[in-house]
């Protein structure tokens, strides 16, 4: 154990940065308090506090250390090395701007909150944002949430998925043209392995060998008769077996969203989810059950719209009446006189 005096308060101060710098790797959110600088074990301060404050307080100084308040009171939290050198090159002012922008962390910080919790003026608040910039040490941002509002984000952070809209977002704006392109490479995967591809084998394809010894003329008309035959004999796509279980999963399908070459960057396995659930709601694929886990396959679409399917209503005459509004015993239409429902009753 080192006896400390106030010769060795550099020693003291490395000391007790590197005791807090290890707890706080692996608790990022950590409040020190003094009672736990007491009580580090290969630290001593001779129980003296009059020390320790000092040693603390030299630390804020050199901006290694920020006070914060919680729910035990007062106390500190570690700054790293490099964020510590840009704070001692700023102004008071500068300072006070910056250190907003950074406790906002991914969420970002609207420019009025900022002027409101530093009561700066317009001028020097300006100036400071435009410091900062130049620096490197702040971006601007664009939140979802706030579409109209300047939004301030340290420039080493990437904005979390509440202020950008995740995935789905591209500049703040819905990315349409993105959903969609990925909802029809999810649909196509889930196909590939959904249906079994039946064409008639009665069909006869002439080799190439056999081909090339004809005539040009021959040659053609053959082919055109082939293609005539297959035009005329389209695949039959049926389903898969009973016990089939090659369905592909939400993983397979995340995997193969990110071999893909269309994106920029790959989709998380939730992302991919929300993909999946908007094509089961819009009734493109179901969930199904492949082995011990759960797969998808896509739904055969039939020709003919929702609306001129119709529904339980509109298989009965009254679902599609152009009096029905009128139609009441007494009115001027009147059920017992309908003939239509006659018709109807009698098929």
């Amino acid at each position: 154990m080192v006896k400390n005096g106030d010769g060795n308060i550099s020693l003291l101060k490395r000391q007790l940065y590197e005791a807090c710098f290890l707890i706080q790797e692996r608790d990022h959110n950590h409040v020190f308090h003094q009672y736990e600088f007491q009580e580090f074990d290969h630290i001593s301060f001779d129980n003296d506090i009059q020390l320790l404050l000092r040693v603390v307080q030299e630390l804020l100084d050199d901006k290694l250390f920020k006070m914060v308040q919680d729910s035990d009171g007062m106390g500190w939290k570690l700054r790293s090395q490099e964020e510590a050198t840009k704070y001692r090159v700023l102004t008071a002012e500068q300072e006070l701007v910056y250190a907003q922008i950074d406790e906002s962390g991914q969420e970002g910080i609207w420019s009025r909150t900022i002027k409101t919790r530093t009561n700066l003026h317009d001028s020097i608040f300006t100036s400071s944002i435009k410091f900062l910039m130049g620096k490197g040490y702040i971006c601007e941002m664009k939140s979802v949430e706030h579409p109209g509002r300047k939004m301030y984000i340290k420039a080493s952070l990437r904005p979390s998925e509440r202020a950008t809209g995740g995935a789905w977002f591209t500049d703040g704006e819905l990315d349409d043209v993105f959903i969609n392109t990925a909802l029809m490479l999810l649909q196509r995967h889930i196909h590939e392995h959904s249906w079994q591809a039946i064409r008639d084998q009665s069909i006869e394809r002439k080799p190439k060998k056999y081909i090339k010894s004809l005539k040009p003329e021959e040659a053609k008309a053959i082919r055109k008769r082939e293609l005539e035959q297959k035009a005329s004999n389209p695949i039959e796509f049926v389903p898969m077996p009973a016990n089939y279980d090659k369905y592909m999963t939400l993983e397979e399908l995340t995997q193969k969203i990110e071999e893909s070459s269309v994106f920029n960057q790959p989709l998380t396995t939730s992302e991919v989810q929300q993909l999946l659930d908007v094509l089961m709601f819009d009734n493109k694929i179901e969930k199904v059950m492949c082995g011990t886990k759960w797969g998808y396959r896509t739904l055969k679409q039939t020709m003919v719209s929702e609306d001129q399917r119709g529904g339980v209503m509109s298989d009965i005459p009254c679902g599609r009446c152009p009096v029905f509004e009128l139609c009441e015993e007494g009115g001027p239409v009147q059920p017992k006189e309908c003939v239509y429902f006659r018709e109807w009753l009698t098929l």
